[in-house]
C-alpha cells in the first residue's frame, strides 16, 4: 500500500511539473511573440511615416514651384518638368515573413498601402512620366510641369492610404 501511494504521488508530482512547465513555456512563447509583434508593427510603422512624409512633402513642394503649372508649361514648353522619385521601402520585404504576428485587418491595411506605394512610378508613368534609373537602386520619373497638380493629387490619396496603414498599427505600439 506504501508503495502504491508513494508511486502514484510520484507521478502526480511528476505529471503537475509537467504542466506548470509546459505552463511557463506557454507565457515565454507569448512574450517573445509579443515583443515580436511589437517591433514589426514599430518597424512598418517607421518605414510607413517615412513615406507618408515624402508624399506630403513632396505635395507642398508641387504646389510651391509650380503653383500656375499650365502657365508655367506654356512658358517653357515642353522643357518644363520635375523628378519624381520612387519610394524606399526596404523594412517591408525583411519583415514580410512575420507579418502573420498581426491582426487579419491590421495586415489587410499594410498590404494595401505598400501595394499602392509600389505602384506609384508606374501610375506617374501612365500619367506622361517617363521612367529614367539614374542610380543603381532606385528608379526615377521625369513629369511634365503641366502634370504638377495632378500629381499633387496622386501623392495625398497615396499619402491617406499610408495614414491609415499607420493608424492601424498604432494600438500595437501603446
Amino acid at each position: 500500500m506504501g508503495a502504491l501511494t508513494g508511486s502514484a504521488l510520484g507521478q502526480f508530482v511528476v505529471l503537475a511539473g509537467a504542466l506548470a512547465n509546459a505552463r511557463f513555456n506557454r507565457q515565454r512563447d507569448d512574450a517573445i511573440r509579443e515583443t515580436d509583434r511589437i517591433a514589426l508593427a514599430a518597424a512598418l510603422y517607421a518605414e510607413l511615416q517615412g513615406i507618408h512624409e515624402t508624399f506630403v512633402m513632396n505635395t507642398s513642394q508641387l504646389a510651391e514651384e509650380f503653383p500656375d503649372a499650365k502657365e508655367q508649361s506654356e512658358i517653357l514648353g515642353d522643357q518644363g518638368g520635375f523628378w519624381v522619385p520612387g519610394p524606399t521601402i526596404k523594412i517591408f520585404p525583411e519583415m514580410l515573413s512575420k507579418i502573420g504576428l498581426l491582426r487579419a485587418d491590421t495586415i489587410r491595411e499594410v498590404m494595401a498601402a505598400y501595394i499602392l506605394v509600389e505602384q506609384y512610378l508606374d501610375g506617374l508613368i501612365l500619367y506622361d512620366g517617363k521612367a529614367h534609373t539614374k542610380m543603381p537602386d532606385r528608379t526615377f520619373v521625369y513629369m511634365p510641369a503641366q502634370r504638377a497638380a495632378g500629381v499633387a493629387k496622386i501623392n495625398i490619396v497615396k499619402a491617406c492610404a499610408v495614414k491609415q496603414a499607420m493608424q492601424a498599427l498604432a494600438p500595437y505600439l501603446k
